[in-house]
């Protein structure tokens, strides 16, 4: 019975501490000397999109998700440094999870990722199909010189994320 209440306490607690993490996630413009500028969360997590999906919809499910884990909202983000909040919205997936979108594209993040500047997923070809960073203006950075032929490997990156200055709230439960 002791067994039963600790475990159910320690995944009340993990729960908790996952919801906070979803909500306090935050988006803003990082930089890289190739790329130029690319979307990531508050802490520099790079933040890509998926080719295969569409306009508010994910073909990213059950093993993808994995590996590739989609940017989850609960209700508001918050908007660091200069950045089109118009183009930030978000859907309801097939699985029931909020999934931010940005110019109406789903947001994710790659499992690889360890740390702030890492860009391991830019350009890698899996489930299918490719995976890019995201520019500002909304569109996939598509190869290391912004041409549209699409990269076939991984690249690792020293890369650091520059501060942002500002914050905004967008996407309000309303």
């Amino acid at each position: 019975m002791l067994k039963t209440i600790l475990i159910l306490l320690f995944c009340t607690f993990a729960l908790s501490i996952r919801q906070t993490a979803v909500s306090d996630r935050g988006i803003k413009v990082s930089h890289d000397n190739m790329l130029g500028d690319y979307l990531t969360d508050k802490d520099g997590k790079s933040i890509y999109v998926f080719d295969q999906d569409d306009n508010n919809y994910s073909a990213c499910y059950r093993n993808c998700t994995k590996m590739w884990h989609p940017f989850q909202v609960d209700a508001g983000i918050t908007v660091y440094g200069n950045l089109t909040t118009s183009l930030l919205g978000k859907f309801l997936r097939d699985d029931g999870m909020a999934q931010l979108t940005f110019n109406q594209m789903p947001l994710y993040f790659y499992q690889l990722d360890m740390m702030s500047g890492d860009m391991n997923g830019h350009g890698l070809m899996s489930n299918r199909g490719y995976w890019y960073l995201v520019a500002p203006n909304g569109t996939p950075i598509l190869n290391m010189d912004n041409s549209t032929m699409p990269l076939d490997i991984t690249r690792l990156s020293d890369s650091s994320s520059q501060p942002a200055a500002d914050s905004a709230d967008a996407l309000s439960d309303s």
